[in-house]
């Protein structure tokens, strides 16, 4: 990363996500499935009509330039004692400098901390950006189902 982008990144505040940020988070979401699906169907996406009361059991970052919300991702607890990451969406021009692998970092250190041992992930496996960017993370290609790619993440004590 060059010198101008790490000082970007360092300009870059991350929080939890607050009820007031839900409106600009969701258009975030919905920009990124626009951009990748020409379309937003509500039904398949509940948990946009209300994101913080749906992730209020869960830890949803929200990354923040000036007063721009620029990037999001969430770790939900799984039935198996494990986490999964749900919503990760790096504004376009934020993309490749860093701010992904800071917010999944993020999210890996809470599923530490909450003495998770394993965290799932899945994308479309059309996505190749999001495909290659979980494996550069560690992830592993579990298997791909019906158009998705399913990862896991084994994550050390």
């Amino acid at each position: 990363m060059s010198g101008a982008a790490h000082q970007m990144l360092d300009a870059i505040k991350l929080h939890r996500l607050r009820r007031a940020d839900e409106p600009a988070v969701r258009q975030l979401i919905e920009a990124a499935l626009m951009e990748h699906w020409g379309k937003v169907e509500a039904a398949a996406h509940p948990d946009l009509a209300q994101l913080f009361d749906h992730y209020a059991q869960s830890i949803f970052l929200v990354a923040e330039a000036g007063d721009r919300i620029i990037g999001c991702g969430a770790l939900v607890a799984e039935a198996d004692g494990g986490g999964r990451i749900v919503r990760m969406v790096v504004a376009p021009e934020w993309r490749h400098h860093g701010l992904g692998g800071r917010l999944l970092q993020s999210l890996l250190d809470a599923a530490r901390a909450l003495g998770y041992q394993t965290v799932q992930q899945e994308t479309p496996a059309h996505w190749q950006d999001a495909v290659r960017f979980y494996q550069s993370h560690g992830f592993t290609l579990v298997k791909e189902q019906a158009g998705s790619a399913h990862f896991s993440l084994a994550l050390a004590a």
